[in-house]
């Protein structure tokens, strides 16, 4: 079965699940900066997991979309996508990770603006993620596609204490 959601050139967008692994843990490694960052510590077979498991209340893995975006069949980065919530027509992007060596180029955006066909041709009303407050260039990033501040939120991640941007795009 054929998981590619936008194919062209040498761009792709693949659902991606747990046949997977192998090359999610080679862009987790890649990006050890963000789980410093985030959680004081690099990924672990745990933060695969939780991409390819971990659901909100009341979600089930039918509501999940694991994105892997690529060039030239090269895994660079990953959307964590939960339709429907926190209610109904607002989804919510778990995640969204980029390669350090492909970021800033265009290609973040570029995946997104697909995520967002994606969304809109599922019924999706509205788009919200999470962003750490110490991610200055997450924050930057979403903030020029549109995003918009909409509330901050305390939350725990592993052993670390942030303040979160919940940041919201209505399409």
């Amino acid at each position: 079965m054929n998981h590619d959601f936008f194919n062209f050139d040498e761009y792709k967008l693949k659902i991606l699940d747990k046949t997977d692994y192998e090359i999610i843990k080679n862009l987790y490694e890649k990006c050890s900066d963000y789980f410093i960052l985030s959680s004081n510590t690099k990924a672990s077979n745990e933060d695969i997991n939780e991409l390819l498991f971990k659901l909100p209340p009341n979600k089930t893995l039918e509501d999940k979309f694991i994105f892997g975006m690529f060039l030239k069949d090269n895994l660079i980065g990953v959307i964590d996508l939960i339709k429907n919530f926190p209610e109904k027509y607002e989804w919510i992007i778990g995640l969204f990770l980029i390669d350090p060596s492909k970021r800033k180029q265009g290609f973040g955006k570029m995946f997104h603006n697909k995520l967002l066909e994606f969304a809109k041709s599922n019924n999706a009303k509205s788009i919200r993620i999470g962003v750490i407050e110490e991610n200055i260039d997450g924050i930057k990033f979403w903030e020029n596609i549109g995003y918009k501040k909409t509330d901050e939120i305390s939350m725990k991640i592993k052993n670390k204490n942030h303040i979160v941007d919940i940041m919201k795009l209505k399409l």
